[in-house]
């Protein structure tokens, strides 16, 4: 796969698994704030955005859900 060889170069991949989710389901709530928080998360884990203090997603929204872990090494939340 896609994800399997970009892994296999040294990037992280980090896997958010929504059951039932059609695609582009992370631009609608209930999925819009998480998401972007776990982007978020993602680019300040790699350096590349500082934390805005305080900053904490609106109420309301789900979870992103359920992550599976990446075998080469990337983190998931």
């Amino acid at each position: 796969s896609w994800a399997e060889g970009a892994a296999a170069r040294g990037a992280r991949i980090d896997w958010h698994v929504i059951e039932n989710a059609g695609h582009g389901f992370f631009n609608f709530s209930p999925h819009l704030a998480a998401t972007t928080v776990a982007v978020d998360r993602f680019l300040q884990d790699l350096g590349w955005l500082t934390p805005a203090p305080g900053v904490t997603p609106p109420g309301g929204d789900a979870p992103l859900g359920e992550t599976a872990g990446n075998p080469e090494g990337g983190t998931t939340r």
